[in-house]
């Protein structure tokens, strides 16, 4: 009797086991793993500046998030906001937007800058050239403007502390 009640016991876990991994779908959609972009060397804070006609060079402070987004601080725009995706294994492209605020509010109405960029790090990370084409747009969906530049970036470093007053490395001091 008692090895009837363990084969039965037996049996019945088997065919618990095999209801539980047959009610399980045949195939199951896996997502797609993304690139991961935590290590992409175009990840960090750089100093840019483009080749856009006009007096002195524009400039801007960048940052590219692991996470995919990407913030801009231009002293003529203002704050831009996007995301980037990695290329290749030291490139990336990406989609920044300003809120344009026009000061001259007479002549067009406030809308939006729009930025459309490829980036390729170079082979010590520490510089980037990015051709980039812009459109600024009025409210209506109008585009009033559009060009293309290319901006060349810089990563910035941590440089150590130093007393106030001390001139920088290389600095004559006489």
């Amino acid at each position: 009797m008692r090895r009837i009640v363990v084969l039965v016991s037996i049996a019945t876990a088997a065919l618990v086991g095999l209801i539980v991994v047959g009610a399980r779908p045949a195939a199951v959609a896996e997502e797609a793993t993304p690139t991961t972009m935590v290590d992409h060397p175009v990840i960090g804070t750089w100093w840019t500046a483009n080749d856009a006609p006009g007096p002195g060079v524009e400039t801007a402070y960048v940052v590219f998030h692991t996470d995919g987004t990407y913030l801009e601080v231009d002293p003529n725009i203002g704050v831009g906001v996007g995301v980037w995706r990695a290329t290749g294994e030291r490139s990336a492209e990406l989609t920044y937007v300003f809120q344009d605020i026009d000061p001259e509010p007479a002549t067009i109405a406030a809308g939006t800058v729009t930025v459309r960029q490829s980036v390729e790090v170079d082979a010590t990370g520490n510089a980037f050239s990015a051709p980039l084409t812009v459109e600024v747009r009025i409210p209506d969906g109008t585009v009033v403007f559009s060009a293309a530049y290319t901006a060349r970036g810089t990563r910035l470093q941590v440089e150590p502390m130093l007393p106030l007053g001390t001139p920088p490395p290389g600095t004559p001091t006489s």
